[in-house]
Parts: structure tokens; sequence; C-alpha cells
């Protein structure tokens, strides 16, 4: 994966799970960063206002649109850091 494709204010998107009957993935946040093998959410783009971190292996594709993740939005909630990994 092309890492320098990854811009500040890209959306990312998990995918959406099946009982929330909507086709399109689920909007989770907005690039801030990559650090390290990390890529950090900005603060204010995210359901509760805080900074998170996601493994840059949960990412499936980059594209103009966005960032995709492999992970559905369940795995994302319960996957995500919400401190930083990288010291």
């Amino acid at each position: 994966m092309d890492l320098s494709a990854i811009k500040p204010d890209l959306i990312v998107h998990a995918r959406s799970l099946e009982s929330m009957h909507v086709p399109e993935d689920v909007h989770v946040g907005k690039v801030a960063i990559v650090e390290g093998e990390y890529l950090k959410l900005k603060r204010h783009s995210t359901e509760d206002a805080h900074h998170h971190w996601i493994p840059l292996s949960w990412i499936e594709k980059v594209t103009d649109k966005g960032v995709f993740l492999n992970k559905n939005v369940e795995e994302y909630m319960w996957g995500r850091l919400d401190k930083s990994p990288v010291h």
C-alpha cells in the first residue's frame, strides 16, 4: 500500500453491518496523520470527539474518496485505540 496516498482530512470508512441495512460504508472519522504503524483520526471528526488510532493493517484501500477499512464498524469500535501507541 502506498502510504503517501493517505492525506489529512480524507474520510475513513468502516464496513457497515448487515443489520444496519445500508449498503454504504460507515464514516468513522477523518485522517489526522500517519504515526508509525497507525493512522490517527482527527479528534472532532469521530463520534465521541476524541482522537483514535487504528493499525495501518486495517486499511483495505485508499482512494481519492477516502480510506476504506477491512473491518466493520463494530470491529472498529472495539479494536480502535483511545491512546497513542507511539511513544
